[in-house]
């Protein structure tokens, strides 16, 4: 009887290992005097985390004296006085 391959082909679709997983993104859009334009970061973060936390870090880094290896805003050496803009989340699916 062909309903046994039409009922496995409906478990396969429906498990839920074939359900996509969906990634928070945080835009952060982040501004300073003396840099070029505004500067736009995408940072992953973590669920039950907001993206006003995610661009909050990448604003503290900015704006200590001491940092150095993260690639944020073109690699800019600008330190200090960066403002945060806007903090936006967003849905992908992965």
């Amino acid at each position: 009887m062909k309903l046994i391959p039409i009922l496995a082909l409906a478990l396969f679709i429906c498990t839920p290992a074939m359900a996509q997983e969906q990634a928070q993104i945080a835009h952060c859009v982040l501004t300073h005097l003396t840099y070029a334009g505004a500067c736009n970061e995408y940072v992953e973060f973590a669920p039950g985390d907001t993206a006003l936390n995610a661009c909050t870090a990448i604003l503290d880094y900015l704006n200590n004296p001491r940092t150095s290896g993260k690639t944020y805003c073109l690699n800019t050496q600008i330190r200090r006085n960066w403002v945060l803009v806007s903090a936006e989340g967003i849905t992908v699916q992965q």
